[in-house]
C-alpha cells in the first residue's frame, strides 16, 4: 500500500512540475519540443514500479544508464570507421579536383597541348588536412597518337625518377613553373613526361 501510495505522490508531483515548466515556456516552436520531454518523463514515472515490479527492485534509469553506454561503445567503435572512411573519401575528391583543375588550367594556358594529369595526395592527421604529394603531367603536343600512361618509371636508389622519361625540355620546365606558381607548390613535386614515338 505504501508502495502505491509513493507512485501516486510521484506522479502528482510531477504533473505539477509539468504544469509549471508549461506555464513559463513562450508559445513558440520550443514549446512543442518541450512537451515532447515532458511526457517522456511523466511517462518514465508512470512506468517505472512496473519495471520494478518485474525486475525485482532495477529502476528504469538503471535500463537508460546500461543502454546509454553500450551505444557509447557502439558509437565509438564506429566513429573511428567513418572517420577512416571520410578522410578517404575527402582525399579522392581532393585528388581528382586536383588533377581537373591542372588540366583546366594547362588547357587554358597551351591550347595546343593534350594534358593528362596524375595527382598523389596524403593527409596530413595533425592539421587535418590533404597535401600534394607530387603531380605527374603526361603531355602530348600532337605529334603522337593520344596520351596514354605513364612509360615505366624507374626508382632509383637514392629515392629519385629516373630523369631520362622526365622531360626536362623548355617547355616542360615552363609547364612545371606554371602550375608551381597556380598551386602555389614547389616545382620539386610536378614532373612532367612527353609522350614519344
Amino acid at each position: 500500500m505504501d508502495a502505491m501510495r509513493s507512485w501516486v505522490i510521484n506522479i502528482c508531483t510531477t504533473i505539477f512540475f509539468i504544469t509549471a515548466v508549461e506555464m513559463l515556456l513562450p508559445n513558440d516552436k520550443l514549446k512543442k519540443y518541450s512537451k515532447f520531454v515532458l511526457g517522456l518523463i511523466l511517462m518514465t514515472v508512470i512506468i517505472n514500479p512496473l519495471v520494478k515490479f518485474l525486475n525485482k527492485g532495477t529502476e528504469v534509469t538503471a535500463f537508460i544508464n546500461k543502454t546509454t553506454s553500450s551505444m557509447d561503445q557502439i558509437i565509438n567503435t564506429d566513429n573511428t570507421k567513418y572517420k577512416d572512411k571520410g578522410v578517404n573519401d575527402v582525399l579522392t575528391v581532393f585528388k581528382t579536383n586536383l588533377e581537373k583543375l591542372c588540366e583546366k588550367k594547362l588547357k587554358e594556358k597551351y591550347p595546343k597541348l593534350n594534358c593528362k594529369a596524375e595527382a598523389t595526395v596524403t593527409y596530413d592527421k595533425e592539421e587535418q588536412q590533404p597535401l600534394i604529394s607530387g603531380i605527374k603531367i603526361r603531355m602530348n603536343d600532337g605529334t603522337v597518337g593520344t596520351v596514354g600512361t605513364v612509360g615505366k618509371v624507374d626508382i632509383n636508389a637514392a629515392g629519385g625518377l629516373d630523369k631520362q622519361s622526365e622531360d626536362n625540355s623548355e617547355q616542360g620546365e615552363e609547364i612545371k613553373n606554371y602550375l608551381s606558381g597556380v598551386l602555389d607548390i614547389p616545382e620539386g613535386k610536378i614532373a612532367v613526361y612527353k609522350l614519344t614515338k
